[in-house]
């Protein structure tokens, strides 16, 4: 006997939704505007959909749902017309730009970013200004910081711009995303690129040759060349010369270098050129055993694709030392600038000695730019009424007090080219107002580090003095100013990084740092910073009673005391796994990268532990114990503090417990 099953099971409720536009040839008065028949058409496709619907075997966990819509037999241009005339018009468009402003943080971003900004802003207003370009909508720009070419490939205000994209429904008005330096930021993105949340055209920045991948990338125009580029004039270079042995020397896990030498070895295998392959990482021992299979091989011809400027200067200072240089050995280098080496601080060999190093080298690049004022730009001005106009709006940027919340973001620009928070800003503030010693500190941390550079004797006693202050600790006193071979600014990054840290929750040791640069040479910085911190709202001078100031009260229960002897010992796994894997298990990657592990490190770890938490959280702090980095609750404590992490509050909760068992 058959049983059907209840009517109430025959009518559940579909998972899904799919709809069809039925065009019905309506009768009216316009010529082959209909079928006399239409309406019956449109009888008969509703009681189809309803039996499709009732049934159980045909769509199952679908509904089919009818949109009726009148339009003429056989006329497209009306019934084009009149769907039109139905859909709700669009008349906002927004870009999303990705800003490498340079903060406080490894690798955010270039020293210059934020001066990419101005040219932006004047061409959203020009367009909105112009009738004959985008008539009838306006175009806005949704500003957020991310990092250039760092670790962190997935910008905090790109995600928080495209979370508040699908929430809101923004998939009509986000056009385009622009500021995509660098394939590992591009490749971020490009997931985004095409789903239904946020239909996204992507405009990118890079040139890396991974993005010629078009099947990949559907949605990317590239705005620079493609590095390739580079490779061709190359090949012409050697074919011009006829050289018949050659050396190609790379930055490993970098993927512009590492894709750039692949483009050049795919060319270079249907030749009879030879070649040497040879990779280095940042290190003296990659450098030299570099230098020393060059001069094994006598291959006096190098191409280099070096995209750290200290492994550059460090290897150009190393070949002076052995003779590898003009008119013995002759060196190409892409993507680089002469300045920009000898602008670095040299600790590795004098400026001298890396002037004759790279005497008589060849740098290959690219100028898109054009700077003859006579020329007419689109707009109808010249490049020098342009250049005035971008230098008063990059001036007017960085007069705006909305950086120490670029993270937070985003920002939007109206039509009249006005700064205003962007809706997503609220959701996404951070926690509490920053003090004006934090701002100021952030602000101003690469001037602090620039200046400490070109004095390089004077970072160890600073660190000393701050260290006796209890403003930073041991460990980072001990990594300052016991290790050898790091460039001067590296150095004094990472000890303005900890005060830093400390100064978020005590502001007042803030002036303690000023104090001590005041007192080691730094008169001028010293009064800068005083001037600066007291314009935006802190105080002239320390406070005689030594309170701190600021939002955050500075009791017990909200510092990190970072010299008691109970954070300096080594932590066991179980305690790292119940108090940081089980309490941020998402983090694992962004705190591994602050005990010191590669990105290719993580990368492994990630594929090798099928992406399970706990488990990649066990091999990084395995090779975090075996790493360079100190292994102790100090080093973790100030890993957790970062910007990176940002789990200040946790680190605090850790260190009150370590210390309490101690006790």
């Amino acid at each position: 006997m058959l049983l059907l099953p209840p009517l109430a099971a025959r009518k559940e409720e579909k998972k899904g939704n799919i709809n069809l536009l039925a065009l019905v040839p309506w009768p009216d008065d316009r010529p082959h505007a209909d079928w006399d028949a239409g309406p019956d058409l449109l009888a008969g496709a509703r009681v189809a959909i309803k039996e499709i619907n009732n049934s159980t075997d045909i769509l199952p966990d679908y509904r089919l749902n009818l949109i009726e819509s009148a339009h003429e037999a056989c006329g497209l241009p009306g019934a084009i017309q009149f769907s039109a005339a139905k859909t709700d018009a669009i008349t906002q468009l927004s870009v999303l730009v990705l800003v490498p402003y340079h903060d406080f943080n490894p690798n955010s971003g270039w020293s210059n970013g934020i001066e990419l900004l101005p040219a932006a802003r004047i061409a959203a207003r020009e367009i909105n200004n112009r009738a004959d370009i985008l008539p009838g909508y306006n175009l806005s720009l949704v500003e957020a910081s991310s990092d250039a070419c760092g670790c962190i490939t997935a910008p905090i205000g790109l995600s928080n711009f495209v979370r508040y994209a699908v929430n809101n429904k923004m998939s009509s008005q986000v056009i385009a995303v622009t500021g995509l330096v660098c394939s590992t930021v591009t490749e971020a993105v490009s997931p985004i690129a095409g789903r239904l949340e946020v239909d996204i055209i992507q405009l990118s920045l890079s040139i890396s040759p991974l993005l010629r991948d078009t099947g990949k990338y559907k949605r990317l125009w590239h705005l620079l060349p493609s590095s390739t580029i580079f490779v061709n004039t190359t090949i012409s270079l050697i074919k011009h010369f006829s050289w018949n042995k050659i050396t190609l020397l790379y930055n490993e896990a970098n993927v512009l270098t590492e894709s750039t030498t692949d483009a050049f070895i795919d060319i270079l295998s249907n030749t009879t050129i030879q070649h040497e392959i040879i990779g280095i990482r940042s290190s003296r021992i990659f450098i030299h055993k570099a230098l020393d299979l060059i001069e094994a091989e006598s291959n006096r011809i190098i191409f280099a694709s070096i995209s750290s400027l200290d492994d550059l200067s460090h290897l150009m200072c190393e070949a002076f030392s052995r003779g590898l240089i003009w008119p013995c050995y002759a060196w190409i280098f892409q993507l680089l600038t002469y300045n920009e080496v000898l602008l670095q601080e040299q600790s590795f060999c004098t400026q001298g000695s890396l002037i004759k190093a790279l005497n008589m080298s060849l740098i290959l690049n690219y100028r898109l730019d054009n700077n003859n004022d006579n020329d007419v730009l689109i707009s109808g001005r010249t490049y020098g009424q342009f250049r005035k106009e971008y230098l008063d709006e990059l001036q007017k940027i960085k007069l705006e007090d909305f950086v120490q919340d670029y993270l937070s973001g985003g920002y939007v620009i109206s039509d009249n080219g006005n700064l205003y928070s962007n809706p997503i800003e609220p959701k996404f503030k951070m926690a509490s107002k920053k003090s004006p010693e934090y701002r100021t500190l952030r602000e101003h941390f690469h001037d602090i580090c620039d200046a400490l550079s070109q004095v390089p004797n004077s970072i160890s006693p600073l660190a000393n003095d701050l260290c006796a202050a209890s403003i930073i600790s041991t460990t980072t006193r001990t990594a300052v100013t016991a290790i050898r071979g790091v460039a001067p600014y590296d150095l004094a990054s990472q000890l303005i990084s900890a005060v830093h840290v400390t100064v978020e929750y005590s502001p007042n040791k803030f002036y303690t740092l000023v104090e001590k640069l005041n007192v080691h040479g730094f008169n001028e910085l010293a009064q800068m910073l005083y001037e600066k911190c007291e314009a935006s709202g802190g105080r002239a001078a320390p406070s005689a009673s030594g309170e701190d100031v600021g939002e955050t009260p500075p009791t017990s229960n909200n510092t990190i005391d970072f010299n008691h002897p109970s954070l300096q010992t080594g932590p066991s796994f179980r305690d790292l796994s119940n108090l940081v894997a089980a309490r941020i298990p998402n983090k694992w990657r962004d705190l591994g990268l602050q005990l010191g592990l590669r990105v290719s490190e993580l990368d492994g770890i990630y594929d090798r532990r099928n992406r399970v938490p706990s488990h990649c959280y066990m091999d990084v702090f395995e090779l975090w114990e075996k790493g360079a980095m100190p292994y102790t609750w100090v080093t973790l404590l100030q890993g957790l503090s970062s910007p990176f992490v940002n789990e200040t509050g946790l680190a605090i909760e850790i260190s009150q417990e370590i210390i309490r068992r101690n006790n």
